[in-house]
């Protein structure tokens, strides 16, 4: 065996060289060295991966519950077990993410018509209609409302404002009596 600092010949069971001082280190030291630091690279490896992996799904689960659909399905399934309140929290928070979404707005309404809240079902209504979402569907909630409340004023003025829009009604969309008490209002 050589040293590998001065390249001096030493027996092999010698741990320092004779002519320099130096340290030898055997063939097996070096590989116990070397593995023991790529044991340690790879459960390193590993860690990062599974903190990696968690971050992913916390973050996959937190968009799930904040997400759109999500809480447009939890609000389509409360009002059909009628969990009004759950469903109008749901909607909102639908709203809070797309301020102008139809569906959630309308499910919203759906909800507090089935409390039994008819002004604040059209409230809800009346807001997003002035907040410039002139989604017809809204304007045929907003109508049905004002018809089921026996407020065929309003329910004209809607008519009307909703024919700015192009959307057009007739005795067909409400049964020619109604339609005639709203023309008549």
């Amino acid at each position: 065996m050589k040293c590998k600092n001065c390249g001096s010949k030493m027996p092999k069971d010698y741990k320092v060289c004779s002519q320099c001082g130096m340290q030898i280190s055997t063939n097996n030291t070096t590989k116990r060295n070397n593995s023991k630091k790529k044991i340690v690279i790879v459960l390193a490896v590993v860690a990062f991966i599974m903190v990696l992996i968690s971050g992913i799904l916390v973050i996959t689960k937190y968009s799930a519950s904040n997400s759109v659909e999500h809480n447009l399905e939890l609000g389509y399934k409360y009002l059909s077990e009628g969990r009004y309140e759950e469903a109008v929290l749901a909607f909102d928070k639908v709203i809070k993410i797309d301020k102008k979404n139809t569906k959630a707005i309308v499910g919203k309404a759906d909800a507090y018509t089935g409390m039994e809240r008819p002004d604040e079902a059209i409230a809800v209504l009346d807001t997003h209609i002035k907040d410039g979402n002139t989604d017809k569907e809204l304007y045929d909630k907003i109508i049905k409302l004002y018809i089921d409340t026996g407020n065929y004023a309003d329910a004209k003025r809607m008519m009307e404002e909703a024919e700015q829009y192009g959307y057009k009604y007739s005795a067909e969309d409400f049964g020619e009596e109604v339609y005639q008490q709203i023309l008549n209002a």
